[in-house]
């Protein structure tokens, strides 16, 4: 085998290697379930969930967000994770085409997310267009 080969196979096992590398959750979210309360949006104004319907996320073990949505289920993959600062690489969803329109605006929120923090026993998740706010 050629120096030329052996290297270019070191540099495809590095880059699978830190590629499927899934990022740890940190204590404070890993393997919890969250109920949403409400969003905020950009402008500040609150909304509650008025779907008649519990809307819930759960931090999988795996790095992974199970999103339950009044009529479909989504996931997604923590990409990165540090102190504080979280993002979510993009919800795939059963048929998003059926849930309310409020449903689709949290997963839009959930897609932008850079933040969190946890007070009084709520999450809040963080992004440009707007806040969710969740309960245990």
């Amino acid at each position: 085998m050629t120096i030329h080969k052996y290297i270019l196979i070191v540099f495809l096992f590095s880059v699978l290697w830190t590629g499927c590398d899934k990022k740890d959750l940190p204590d404070d979210l890993w393997g919890t379930e969250w109920k949403l309360e409400g969003l905020v949006r950009a402008n500040g104004s609150w909304e509650p969930n008025e779907t008649g319907k519990e809307i819930r996320i759960e931090f999988l073990d795996s790095a992974g967000l199970d999103i339950q949505l009044p009529v479909n289920t989504c996931g997604a993959d923590v990409m990165e994770v540090t102190e504080k600062q979280i993002k979510l690489g993009p919800a795939s969803c059963t048929e998003v085409c059926c849930d309310p329109p409020y449903a689709q605006d949290f997963l839009g929120i959930l897609s932008q997310v850079r933040s969190y923090y946890i007070k009084d026993k709520k999450l809040y998740l963080q992004g440009p267009q707007g806040s969710a706010i969740l309960v245990k």
